[in-house]
């Protein structure tokens, strides 16, 4: 039994020594007594090996486990960036194409850049040219164009007809009409003053508050819808009227319906009467709308261009 028990322990050791190399500190012979100090020396050294054995495997395992998972890891971080390297590659293709393309562009942007660049020094000196043409133009047909209405020499306006005619049906013997600067007609005669031929009516008793001009519509019209769509200028009929000239506003409207009147203002002062008038407001004439003047104008009246 001690033999057989020493044989064990001698073939343990052996295999011990040889997988782990571990050093074991006593040896048996055969028919030799094994001290139990020397056995157990011998299964401590062998314990020692396995538990250091054991260590390393456990640290190892660990280490590979790791590994595996860094691996695992690393696989799916090369195969994204292989893709990626496949993404960037055709980007690449696809820039480099589109550079030579730009390139091309480019050089042909820089010609027709060019070529504009000269028919735009062309066309320059061709507006240059035409401007000047028609800047003589429109001197020209100015000068052929427009005949203006003087007093003493200074024009007053555009010359629009050479007799102011019928107005509302009463001979008006006044010779010029008259288009200001501000586009209000007036008509003057040759002594510079305003046409005062005008009756006007009121709808107070006394000739006071506003004034109308009776307009197309009423039986007694004394102003036509053309000289009240363009706006008109006249002097009072009242040399006792403290407004000394009144102007018609243009595009005005008449009434909507008959207004009754109580007095009237002509040449012979105010009176009263009963009128029933389509007619037209009027205004205190005002110079700085109407570019017409309330003074008569200085003589002598002449137009030319």
């Amino acid at each position: 039994m001690r033999a057989r028990l020493i044989s064990l322990l001698v073939i343990a050791a052996s295999h011990a020594v040889y997988a782990d190399n571990a050093t074991i500190p006593h040896a048996f012979t055969a028919n030799t007594p094994a001290k139990a100090d020397e056995v157990n020396a011998n299964f401590s050294a062998v314990k020692s090996s396995i538990d250091d054995n054991d260590a390393r495997i456990t640290t190892n395992t660990t280490s590979i486990s790791n590994v595996s998972t860094a691996t695992t890891v690393n696989a799916s971080a090369i195969t994204a960036n292989a893709a990626a390297i496949s993404t960037n590659t055709t980007a690449i293709d696809q820039n480099t194409n589109a550079i030579g393309l730009n390139a091309s562009d480019t050089a042909q942007n820089t010609a027709e850049i060019a070529a504009n660049a000269s028919d735009i020094l062309t066309h320059s000196v061709d507006i240059s040219s035409i401007q000047t043409d028609v800047a003589a133009n429109t001197a020209a047909i100015a000068g052929l164009g427009s005949v203006y209405v003087k007093a003493n020499g200074q024009p007053i306006g555009l010359l629009v007809a050479g007799s102011a005619g019928f107005i509302g049906g009463n001979s008006d013997p006044r010779p010029l009409t008259v288009l200001s600067d501000t586009d209000y007609l007036f008509d003057i005669d040759k002594d510079g003053n305003l046409h005062d031929g005008f009756t006007l009516y009121y709808e107070s008793a006394d000739c006071s508050g506003q004034a109308y001009l009776a307009g197309p519509g009423a039986a007694n019209a004394q102003i036509n819808a053309y000289y009240a769509a363009q706006g008109y200028v006249l002097k009072s009929p009242d040399s006792a009227d403290p407004v000394t000239a009144y102007y018609l506003a243009s595009n005005t409207p008449t009434l909507a319906a008959n207004r009754s009147m109580y007095s009237i203002r002509n040449s012979g002062g105010c009176s009263s009467t009963f009128n029933s008038v389509y007619g037209y407001p009027i205004l205190p004439n005002d110079p700085a709308i109407t570019a017409v003047s309330e003074a008569s104008f200085a003589k002598p009246i002449t137009i030319g261009r």
